[in-house]
């Protein structure tokens, strides 16, 4: 990591880990959401009669009736994860403007908080990553969510009725088997989509209160904050590998893909100096737990003091291979594993690039 000012640094965690809490709280609401529309979908299916009965007029008036009660509930998740990040935007910009006025002692200095309307508009209108060289808006992003989840339970409704299932067999393909704990139904892909929303829109605010406050303020400059753990994405891991200082305007901005857990760190220009931090910064290890780590410590340099059989976990048993014998730095498998766009390539694009790595891997 560049040297930062280890105050902004630690904050810096200490705010992510808020958010991460903030996110779970979302996740409950949505769980608690997800119960009621279960509830009201045994209804709905067990009072239409006994499903092969139905005649194909019952059918859609039944699948009509459903996609009512889908659609409810998908407002809700929506207004859920609109309105908490539209409550967390000001907060975060006036979090990031105290911060500002506590490391930066110029004279005359003083950091300003955004108005909230302001903030919204760039959160609204400015581009959400979804991954994998995909873009949208929040707006395109909630439309689909809702669309997608309606889509997802007719489609179980019509492939039972054609497939000649009973009723109970319809209310299994939407709730899962008790067996599996209830993680093999229509429902859990609609869980877990709500939350991948919600868990993106909040860190897409997070950033964005956080970017507009420091321009405003005048940081011109920033740096990637990965999360440092097993679930760590290899866009991610790269770009806190490498270091690189963004100028605002010109650089990649966290989220980089749906479920982005990554944040920025300002670099502070001519007011401060730049002295070499001696911070530390929040790792998980292979076991869960939380441990401190050097700030200067990148992504792929933490992980080459984990078990091996860590790495393989993290990065799959070839990439391991070439990461432990490819005779690469930790900053040059960083950049192997991303294009320019800070997308993730494939195995076979890396080898192009350094095939003489992967000789030296024996792969």
């Amino acid at each position: 990591m560049p040297m930062v000012n280890e105050d902004i640094l630690n904050a810096s965690n200490r705010r992510q880990i808020t958010l991460e809490r903030l996110k779970k709280g979302n996740q409950k609401n949505i769980s608690e959401y997800l119960s009621e529309l279960d509830k009201e979908l045994i209804l709905i299916v067990t009072k239409a009669g006994e499903l092969q009965d139905l005649s194909k007029k019952q059918l859609n008036s039944l699948i009509a009736e459903v996609n009512i009660a889908v659609n409810k509930y998908s407002d809700r998740v929506i207004a859920l994860s609109d309105d908490t990040s539209k409550d967390l935007l000001p907060l975060e910009s006036e979090f990031n403007a105290n911060l500002l006025n506590r490391v930066i002692k110029t004279v005359g200095y003083s950091a300003i908080a955004l108005e909230a309307d302001f903030l919204y508009s760039k959160y609204y209108n400015a581009i959400l990553n979804e991954g994998n060289g995909k873009a949208t808006t929040v707006p395109k992003a909630e439309s689909k969510l809702k669309s997608s989840n309606s889509a997802k339970i007719e489609g179980a409704i019509n492939s039972s009725f054609s497939n000649a299932l009973n009723t109970t067999a319809l209310l299994t393909v939407l709730r899962g088997t008790k067996q599996n704990r209830f993680t093999d139904g229509v429902f859990l892909s609609i869980s877990n989509a709500s939350n991948t929303l919600s868990n993106s829109l909040l860190q897409h605010a997070s950033v964005t209160a956080k970017a507009q406050t420091g321009i405003k303020n005048g940081v011109k400059r920033y740096t990637w904050l990965a999360t440092i753990d097993g679930r760590t994405t290899s866009q991610c891991r790269s770009l806190d590998e490498l270091d690189t200082i963004y100028v605002f305007g010109q650089g990649p901005l966290p989220p980089l893909h749906y479920n982005c857990r990554s944040s920025i760190i300002y670099i502070i220009d001519g007011r401060l100096a730049q002295t070499e931090n001696d911070g530390q910064r929040i790792a998980r290890n292979q076991k869960g737990k939380t441990v401190l780590i050097s700030s200067e410590t990148g992504y792929y340099t933490w992980l080459r003091t984990q078990p091996k059989q860590f790495q393989v976990d993290v990065l799959g048993k070839t990439r391991a291979n070439l990461f432990s014998n490819g005779g690469l730095s930790s900053k040059q498998f960083a950049k192997l594993n991303v294009n320019k766009n800070y997308e993730p390539i494939t195995i076979d694009e890396m080898r192009k690039r350094n095939s003489t790595a992967f000789e030296l891997a024996g792969i």
